[in-house]
């Protein structure tokens, strides 16, 4: 049997039904996003003001950052021919990125139409979804467990956007609920600040323990969390306590993923703890192994 660095197949009927959902969905979200919603933000973000409204312009610069990633999945990974890219793609995504765009877009409708609470209930749904999502790729096919040839393209494509996607969703939660429920009424100043540290907390959790990916860390979902912590740092500077206070929580995430990159010589996605070093790849790789002992 070849390396599983040169096994290559042909897509089956499932992946290319897959392949065009994944497309279709998406350009519909970035179609409703990017053209219809982008025309309203900003009047919509002013006629309801909030403690807890994120910089538009560090929502513009992760925007395109993510999207282009996004695309690099949507238009260019996902077509692989390599044996583990079509597995990470028709198992441990399947047919959820697609569950995820419906939700997306119904959120963007929502917003258009001001209907926040609508549309925080699908952000809710949306955030179970990308969580799914990013939980079986991180799980399933951690970095480490990739073969170098393919680990590369994986990581950039599949695992950065989604890490982002998942990270985005979540913060977008705790925002989505300001404007549902509150406005700026003084006794919402300390809510934002108990909902600044919860994300805090969060993107820690996934810097230093991995303990909702048994035990597998994410570096980048955790940089997610800082950055949306900067941005509203940024946008609620003339509050000062909150702005200082989310801008010293977002320093210390930044600082404390710099240490794990250093200890784990460059391996933000890594298992947690000595005794889980020794994982087999029977564990790493449980798709890839399983088809591997049929044959």
């Amino acid at each position: 049997m070849p390396p599983v660095e040169l096994q290559l197949r042909d897509s089956t009927r499932k992946l290319k039904f897959l392949y065009a959902g994944n497309i279709i969905s998406f350009l519909l979200v970035v179609i409703t996003q990017k053209y219809f919603l982008a025309l309203n933000y900003d009047e919509i973000i002013k006629k309801h003001p909030t403690f807890f409204n994120p910089s538009t312009i560090f929502t513009d610069i992760f925007s395109f950052v993510f999207y282009a990633l996004l695309f690099c999945f949507v238009l260019y990974a996902q077509f692989s021919r390599n044996y583990i890219v079509q597995q990470l793609v028709e198992h441990a995504i399947g047919s959820l990125f697609i569950i995820s765009n419906l939700l997306n877009f119904c959120w963007a409708a929502s917003w258009l139409m001001e209907e926040f609470i609508l549309s925080e209930i699908f952000t809710l749904l949306n955030f179970i979804v990308t969580s799914k999502i990013h939980n079986n790729i991180i799980v399933d096919f951690p970095p480490s467990s990739l073969p170098s040839l393919q680990a590369t393209v994986i990581v950039f494509c599949i695992h950065t956007p989604f890490s982002m996607y998942d990270a985005i969703t979540c913060s977008n939660v705790f925002y989505n609920g300001f404007i549902a429920f509150t406005d700026m009424n003084d006794q919402y100043f300390i809510v934002a600040s108990i909902f600044a540290w919860f994300l805090a907390v969060i993107g820690l959790a996934w810097a230093i323990t991995g303990i909702m990916s048994k035990g597998r860390r994410d570096g980048v979902f955790s940089a997610t969390i800082a950055w949306e912590l900067l941005a509203i740092a940024v946008q609620q500077r003339e509050f000062e306590f909150l702005s200082l206070q989310c801008f010293v929580l977002a320093l210390v995430i930044i600082v404390t993923i710099i240490a794990v990159w250093i200890r784990l010589g460059g391996e933000l996605t890594e298992v947690i703890g000595q005794h889980n070093i020794t994982i087999t790849s029977e564990q790493h790789d449980p798709l890839l192994q399983q088809e591997n002992g049929e044959e």
